[in-house]
């Protein structure tokens, strides 16, 4: 069966005749048809048929766009314009003759891919579409699944791990073999060891894993990139303790996942944490506010490093270019302050116009990790870690690399972290794009016709976190951070009745599971695999949610929960690493620490005492506790939130005489 061919050309050129007789060639001498063609005959035009066709995945622009030569020419405007919308795709210039080549150089660099004359396009095109179908594969190669694929199929013996030998041991017992008919012959089969040396390791990043990886660096705009096998939480720790070592002073978002902070008591560091706004009416964090970071980088100029969450759970981005201006006026000649961001919730931020902005790595973030597997197409637990840094100390991240990565990783999550690269470069805008229209259409359906359930947008997260909006010189709103709308936010605080009564009705009613929930919200993910017929069904579980409550007599309720202090204040004689391993630490139930507070007694946090999600810690080692973290704690013991670190009402802690 014929399908269409997946490259869509857009080709764009005033002449009208000239334009006509291009098309033709292209179709006379490839195996594209006119439907894989569009044409524009100015800037307005191309730039909505850009916008439109998310299927367009290289450029004809006519350099000589203009009517008459005494008008300015606005084929370079609309280059820039097309490289900063789309940056992934080829645009390659058609010229009258090749006498203007120094001129176009000089005028825009490097933002175009080639040029060629009209007359080699028109007359000779089998060279120039070569050279342009040969980018195309290139782009929409998978080094490593292309070679892991091939190597599982061709099928040679193995007398090295894994035990099972493809399956064996489970197709051929009693007891198992419905498992092997479950997963199927290909998962078996697929399931290798690090013994393959065919397809390079992992750990010293060699082979088709190495090209895979450069593959993805190009992808994704970073110098480096790595894989990850066991999540971003893994790939934090790993890239905050190849960039310090112990002593070195860290700056550290007091929102930011366990995950930074243990890597910080692993690595020994001194942590200097900055505040992080609470809204105890909605149960949820904003970034730290600019204000806060610049006097901590004024108050810590000896930091090695800041770090920071680059999406919240709830989808405030932070605005990573003001940070990255922050960190290079306070370091100095000889020594820098590095940025990481933790971009885990935000890996699509680069292909899309409307997040680019805050994209770490192209606002040029010395470190970044992202998970593939929570928003782009990877399985679970894989990730990525990308870095800028020119001072990148590739020894020392190989040791770290080495700690804490498996000598036997998962092959299909590399092969998977190599296709959700290839994905994001082909149609990254396309996915993101549609899911931004799902998402916009499920909010305005829920907001004109839901009376108690509403979606949050920024304004209303402004309304409770006041630090993300000031107003400008001329008194109009300005906001500090921005928002990511594929994080929908349920506020539902109009519904009388317990949260977990409310998951079950939408799990019973609805057949689904949320990401996050807290005693005001429920956060929903609209991932880029996000279905129609996936949001009918959970708009009509909120309709049928909302009638019951209708029915039930609903009354708005009031959140009373106690708010965390915003500020962290660890004891000066502790590290977060002395606390952590302090032999005098010891389990203490909440009634007993409360009444010892009241008494006037001093207890330091010895662990994470973590809710989950977020996963954002309430106690961290070294923190003075205060009656406040109690209260706080306890109310979501009684609202059933799993609490990390909190084990029986107890949690441990050092008490200081």
């Amino acid at each position: 069966m014929e399908t269409n061919h997946p490259l869509h050309i857009l080709i764009i050129d005033n002449n009208e005749s000239e334009l006509s007789q291009i098309e033709s060639s292209i179709i006379k001498n490839s195996s594209l048809k006119k439907e894989n063609l569009k044409t524009a005959k100015n800037p307005n035009e191309a730039q909505r048929c850009y916008e439109e066709d998310a299927d367009i995945q290289v450029v004809f622009l006519d350099w000589e766009l203009n009517n008459t030569p005494e008008e300015e020419n606005p084929a370079s405007e609309l280059l820039r314009w097309m490289k900063q919308f789309r940056p992934q795709i080829p645009v390659y210039l058609l010229t009258a003759s090749t006498e203007n080549g120094v001129e176009i150089a000089n005028e825009v660099g490097s933002l175009y891919d080639d040029y060629f004359t009209k007359e080699e396009l028109k007359k000779e095109p089998q060279d120039i579409l070569g050279r342009i179908m040969n980018v195309f594969d290139t782009r929409r190669e998978t080094p490593f699944w292309s070679a892991f694929k091939k190597y599982v199929d061709d099928f040679s013996d193995s007398w090295h791990t894994p035990g099972h030998s493809r399956g064996a041991s489970f197709r051929d017992s009693n007891y198992l073999n419905g498992f092997y008919e479950y997963w199927g012959e290909k998962t078996f089969a697929a399931d290798l060891s690090v013994s393959v040396e065919y397809l390079g390791s992992l750990l010293d990043s060699t082979g088709f894993v190495k090209a895979a990886e450069k593959k993805a660096a190009k992808t994704f705009g970073a110098k480096h990139t790595f894989f990850s096998t066991n999540g971003s939480s893994t790939s934090n720790k790993i890239m905050l303790q190849s960039i310090i070592k112990p002593g070195d002073k860290v700056i550290v978002d007091r929102n930011c996942h366990k995950s930074i902070h243990y890597g910080c008591i692993q690595a020994g560091a001194e942590v200097a944490y900055l505040k992080s706004e609470y809204s105890a009416e909605l149960g949820i964090f904003a970034p730290p506010a600019l204000p806060e970071i610049e006097q901590k980088l004024q108050e810590n100029e000896d930091a090695k490093v800041i770090v920071l969450t680059g999406c919240t759970y709830d989808g405030l981005l932070i605005d990573v270019r003001q940070v990255i201006a922050l960190a290079k006026k306070y370091s100095k000649p000889n020594h820098k302050i590095k940025v990481f961001i933790d971009e885990a919730w935000f890996a699509y931020s680069g292909f899309h116009p409307e997040y680019r902005a805050y994209s770490a790595i192209h606002s040029k973030a010395d470190y970044v990790t992202h998970s593939a597997h929570k928003v782009l197409s990877a399985f679970s637990q894989a990730s990525y870690l990308h870095i800028n840094d020119p001072d990148f100390d590739k020894d020392f991240f190989q040791e770290i690399f080495y700690i804490y990565t498996s000598t036997s990783p998962q092959y299909q999550m590399i092969a998977s972290l190599d296709v959700a690269s290839m994905q994001m470069e082909m149609e990254g805008y396309k996915l993101v794009q549609r899911a931004r229209q799902k998402a916009e259409k499920f909010i305005n359906d829920v907001n004109n016709n839901l009376k108690i359930i509403k979606v949050l947008n920024r304004n209303d997260f402004a309304e409770y976190l006041p630090s993300i909006k000031t107003k400008n010189d001329r008194g109009e709103d300005l906001f500090l951070v921005g928002h990511d709308i594929l994080k929908v936010t349920l506020d539902i605080r109009g519904l009388n009745e317990p949260m977990s009564e409310i998951l079950e009705f939408l799990r019973d009613e609805g057949k689904l599971e949320v990401e996050k929930f807290t005693h005001s919200t429920i956060t929903l993910l609209f991932t880029i695999g996000v279905e129609q017929d996936k949001i009918n069904r959970l708009y009509s579980a909120l309709v049928k949610l909302e009638k019951r409550n209708e029915d039930m007599g609903y009354k708005k309720k009031q959140a009373n929960v106690p708010a965390v202090p915003e500020e962290v204040e660890l004891d000066p004689e502790f590290s977060l690493h002395s606390a952590f391993y302090c032999k005098d630490a010891k389990a203490c139930n909440l009634d007993d620490l409360k009444q010892g507070i009241e008494n006037a007694k001093t207890y330091l946090a010895s662990r994470l005492v973590t809710p989950y999600p977020p996963g954002v810690p309430v106690l961290v080692p070294s923190q003075v506790i205060k009656l406040a973290h109690i209260k706080y704690l306890e109310d979501l013991i009684k609202r059933g939130v799993d609490i990390h670190g909190c084990h029986d009402n107890e949690i441990y802690v050092i008490e200081k005489q």
